[in-house]
């Protein structure tokens, strides 16, 4: 609103609701639309002292449940990447098409049958009242119904959120989802990242990639290694990559020097001036 009558000239980057209002800019030449993709991914996060989900079958039927078209749809307008792999999807090098459980119910069921959940599973789910949240937390509690997981919801501002889920060594709750650009180097057991962190989940394989990796020089050698890394988080599940968004952002048509790409929450407008 304020774009369209000139209070402002640039708006840096949308989220939440406000994607669902490019579409119109984007046919419009008074305006330039522009899209950052994203330096974070955005993943479900398990925790691992929870004992229903120590069973990596029960994890394994979370990941098949999971169909991302919705959620990137219904959550960030379908400015995103679909991915299974928790790393960015544009500025990562070890990133792949590596799926190791591709969204099916039927899988997804008969894990939990096997697992001793046949008549279902409920799943505390505290999720944040910003940003794609919300919209993601109704997507994904129909997707995990349909394979007979409740999830019982509590929307938390962020704050309340911060101190009951991400930065406390006795989190509250089961299931969750965050945007972040955390590196898969902080998720160690000496990390303060969730799941892995606080000492939570001490993974000795992941613990040995992720220190064997910090010794190695040639850039190519680290790159494989680093890929070994996400295919093995992928394949445990604790942490369930969904998408990495393509963040969009508008603009005066007539302003020029507008950044291509930003990292995090950076937003470079040290080169932008008027068109003569």
């Amino acid at each position: 609103s304020a774009l369209k009558t000139g209070q402002l000239d640039v708006v840096g980057m949308l989220f939440g609701a406000g994607v669902d209002q490019v579409k119109p800019f984007i046919t419009d030449k008074k305006y330039q639309t522009f899209f950052w993709p994203s330096t974070s991914a955005s993943y479900l996060f398990l925790n691992p002292k929870t004992e229903a989900l120590q069973d990596i079958r029960v994890r394994k039927a979370i990941a098949h449940a999971i169909n991302r078209k919705p959620i990137i749809d219904a959550a960030v307008g379908g400015y995103a990447e679909p991915g299974c792999v928790m790393v960015p999807t544009w500025t990562s090098p070890w990133n792949s098409d590596y799926c190791p459980y591709p969204y099916s119910v039927a899988k997804a069921k008969a894990l939990l049958k096997d697992a001793g959940f046949a008549d279902g599973l409920e799943l505390d789910f505290p999720y944040l009242t910003l940003a794609e949240f919300p919209a993601s937390f109704e997507v994904l509690t129909a997707q995990l119904a349909a394979v007979g997981i409740t999830v019982k919801g509590r929307g938390q501002d962020i704050a309340t959120w911060v101190e009951k889920v991400w930065a406390t060594p006795t989190p509250e709750y089961d299931i969750n989802h965050i945007t972040n650009n955390a590196p898969l180097s902080t998720f160690g057991c000496k990390g303060t990242t969730t799941p892995y962190g606080y000492e939570a989940l001490c993974d000795e394989k992941f613990e040995s990639l992720i220190a064997s990796s910090d010794s190695i020089v040639k850039p190519k050698k680290y790159v494989a290694a680093m890929k070994e890394t996400a295919n093995y988080v992928a394949d445990q599940s604790w942490i369930i990559e969904i998408f990495s968004k393509n963040e969009p952002g508008i603009a005066n048509a007539k302003l020029t020097g507008i950044a291509k790409a930003r990292t995090s929450m950076e937003m470079d407008y040290r080169n932008i001036k008027w068109a003569k």
